[in-house]
């Protein structure tokens, strides 16, 4: 069987116009249901006049019996074997379309039409003669072609990897079918340009061969059409592998630390088992880049700076912890006389004993959030109550007192909760900047502001102005207007201490999880021996639970945060963000990272911020947790922990965001993802039994080769460009609407029947279409 096209456009025209003149309409109406078949014969055209008679609304063709013979002799048909007769490719395409268009056809009569032959050919497909056999199969895929293309070109592509290069003749066969189904079905285009380059290789013509093929292979270097890998010759493998050498740079294995690739263009670009560390890629175009192996992060002479870093924080809290300790011990036994600082000293031991439990019970961030607008509540509440003269209005009075309750009132709730993170992301930076000072200015400064010391404190060295005014105002005015004002520097200065030791270990932990413990445990010895051996006044046992109380909150939640504990992540976080603004780690800031692989990469105190990482695969990445990645889909450990070690088999990711992760070949039996966004997410052979794919976004969501087997599908986002190709599927439960209930209904609804290989496709469109039409 042969299938020519030789015919331009316009000449398939004119010869139908040439054909509809010489023997009428009614004739040509037998022409266009004529065109669906392949390959004609007189008892299929006879069957064709028979069953086809009258139009979808029920208007009578009246097409005579003798046009079956007229149309088999004219020059609309060439006789290309015993009895068989094929139209041109061009003019059978061309009639095809003229009868999708005509109101009286349309997509209806395609889909009698297709009913028709499958039924006609049943007999022939069991034939044990091959050529007999071949002939249904392909009259089969014609019948298909119009009604189910996802099947169609599924099969079409399972029979090419099946084919032997060494028969040429099968090869030029499948490609003469494809060239004449290629027309109407565009979705054939990559199977064509295929079956094109096959047949270059078997005529001995590897050039055409391999640029026809190179169009083909993806980032694997291979060929998959329709969820079925294709064989590549080897001869034309080799060349295509010396092509992507040539355009592909080649960093393998190279000791790239500290160099700069800055904004340049290293698309596929292969840097694996290579040394990155301290290279900068900022804003670099990295589009399916191999990182795989590579080990990044800071250099060497980073690392002690780094260090150092880590024991200056600590040193830091230690001193003030010490300065603390002693100070609220003295109030306490001068407030026994003097009653502003009494209370001080009270309130402050208590509202530390209140932060420490919040921040062991409800982590780090949230007590953060909540201490700010604590103080936010406390300040306008004073500011309400004792600058009453100032303001004219009652009204504004009332309104700030209002404002400072609600304030308090969620601030003590969020503290409850653990929530109001968002608040501590911001407040942490005034927290540890005031705790730093607190361990400088300490006890000395606040026993000046409550009058303890008999003498005026001057800011000398701070230049005339506003701010200088208001310091020596509140350093040195009245004790019980500026026991408020201590209070709230003392305690945000305590946490800040605690922060400043949990950063230490947190930064100490970029090295290695040994130096942080080192940095912690060392540091909370040295300052307990310092105490020791200081003077008579810093050696009580009041400062001495002050210091351990302080430097040792400040140990646990530096150990918390380093041993993953989410409520305490944030101080990683803030730690690996300093490394990367401030130290010459690994960069990739700003880069397109779309396709890259870092599967079992170094990436600890990597800078991954504002690139982008759509479908970057990070498959067994060392140290995640550990890089700065900014808003990305990395900050969900949940996430982080999918995409690293590719388990997700009945996990919940209901609501989340999984736009654009690289989740090829994961394991998602029965997980759960309804609301959850999937678009533009690579699942290439997923296993997604059982998964409930309810509200799910698919846009452009790629599912080639992906098992749906006992998924539960309800108003999904499925969309044209959401890929089904080569999808494995025995079945699906969609809802069911009646007048009763919504019930679970099994597609195909026969518990004996299941889906037929590249059928599901097919069926998920027509269902999506019957949805739309309601």
């Amino acid at each position: 069987m042969t299938v020519t096209s030789s015919l331009k456009p316009g000449i398939a025209a004119r010869q139908i116009a040439s054909f509809e003149k010489r023997f009428g309409q009614a004739h040509l109406l037998l022409a266009y249901h004529a065109a669906f078949p392949l390959v004609l014969t007189s008892d299929l055209l006879y069957s064709l006049w028979i069953n086809f008679r009258q139009d979808i609304r029920g208007q009578a063709l009246n097409i005579p019996w003798f046009a079956v013979a007229d149309l088999l002799l004219s020059s609309l048909c060439n006789e290309v074997g015993y009895q068989l007769y094929q139209m041109d490719a061009t003019v059978r395409n061309e009639l095809l379309n003229r009868l999708q268009e005509d109101n009286c056809f349309g997509q209806t009569r395609i889909k009698e039409l297709s009913n028709f032959l499958l039924d006609y050919i049943q007999k022939q497909l069991q034939s044990d003669e091959p050529y007999i056999q071949n002939f249904a199969k392909a009259q089969r895929w014609a019948a298909l072609a119009y009604t189910r293309p996802h099947k169609t070109t599924y099969e079409l592509a399972l029979a090419f990897s099946q084919l032997n290069f060494d028969n040429p003749a099968e090869i030029l066969r499948m490609l003469s079918l494809l060239e004449n189904l290629a027309l109407p079905l565009p979705e054939f285009q990559s199977l064509l340009t295929y079956a094109c380059g096959i047949a270059a290789f078997v005529h001995g013509n590897i050039e055409v061969a391999t640029a026809h093929l190179k169009e083909l292979v993806g980032a694997d270097n291979r060929i998959r059409i329709a969820g079925v890998r294709l064989p590549i010759p080897a001869p034309v493998q080799s060349r295509l592998n010396a092509l992507r050498s040539k355009r592909t740079r080649n960093f393998s294995r190279a000791n790239l630390r500290g160099k700069s690739f800055k904004g340049q263009d290293l698309t596929d670009a292969d840097f694996s088992y290579s040394d990155i560390r301290g290279a900068d890629f900022s804003d670099a175009i990295l589009v399916g880049a191999n990182f795989a192996h590579t080990t990044a992060g800071l250099q060497s002479y980073w690392i002690i700076g780094l260090i150092l870093c880590s024991m200056l924080l600590s040193f830091s809290s230690g001193l003030g912890a010490i300065m603390t300790g002693d100070f609220l011990e003295k109030m306490y036994l001068i407030g026994l006389n003097n009653e502003p600082t009494y209370i001080f000293a009270v309130s402050v031991l208590l509202l530390f004993a209140v932060v420490g439990v919040v921040i062991i019970r409800r982590g780090i961030e949230a007590t953060l959030g909540s201490i700010t607008l604590a103080i936010t509540g406390i300040l306008a509440l004073t500011l309400a109550i004792t600058q009453a003269t100032a303001f004219g209005d009652w009204f504004i009075r009332v309104a700030i007192a209002i404002a400072g309750i609600i304030a308090l009132v969620i601030g003590g709730s969020g503290a409850r909760l653990g929530v109001l993170s968002f608040l501590g992301k911001w407040a942490t930076r005034l927290t540890i900047t005031i705790g730093v000072l607190h361990s400088q200015i300490g006890y000395i400064d606040i026993r000046k502001v409550l009058g303890i010391n008999n003498f005026v404190y001057e800011f000398s060295d701070i230049p005339d102005g506003k701010f200088k005014v208001w310091l020596e105002t509140a350093f040195n005015g009245n004790v019980n207007t500026a026991i408020d004002s201590a209070i709230i520097v003392s305690l945000v200065g305590t946490v800040g201490l605690i922060l400043a030791e949990a950063i230490g270990m947190a930064l100490a932990n970029i090295v290695s999880k040994a130096s942080a413990l080192t940095v912690g445990l060392c540091g909370l010895l040295f300052w307990f021996l310092f105490l020791i051996q200081a003077q008579t006044e810093l050696s009580s046992s009041g400062s001495v639970l002050i210091l351990l109380s302080i430097a040792g909150l400040g140990v646990y939640v530096g150990w918390q945060a380093i041993n993953r504990n989410e409520k305490y992540a944030f101080v990683v976080n803030a730690a690996v963000a300093a490394i990367s603004f401030w130290m010459k780690g690994t960069s990739f800031r700003g880069a397109n990272l779309t396709d890259a692989n870092f599967s079992e990469a170094k990436v600890k105190g990597v800078d991954f911020s504002d690139a982008n990482l759509t479908r970057t695969s990070w498959f067994h990445a060392k140290e995640l947790e550990l890089a700065h990645v900014g808003e990305s889909y990395l900050k969900s450990p949940q996430i982080r922990q999918l995409v690293i070690k590719r388990l997700g088999q009945g996990k919940n990711f209901d609501d989340l965001s999984l736009r654009g992760l690289n989740l090829s070949e994961v394991d998602l039996v029965d997980a759960s993802f309804i609301g959850t966004d999937l678009s533009y997410t690579n699942l290439q052979d997923a296993n997604l039994s059982g998964a409930k794919l309810i509200e799910t976004q698919l846009e452009q969501t790629d599912l080639t080769g992906a098992c749906l087997t006992g998924a539960y599908i309800q108003d999904c986002n499925i969309t044209s460009s959401t890929k089904l190709d080569g999808v494995e599927c025995d079945y699906i439960y969609i809802p069911s609407v009646t007048p009763d209930n919504l019930n679970l209904c099994r597609q195909p609804e026969d518990y004996g029947e299941i889906f037929e290989p590249g059928e599901f496709a097919d069926f998920v469109v027509q269902y999506m279409e019957s949805l739309h039409s309601h």
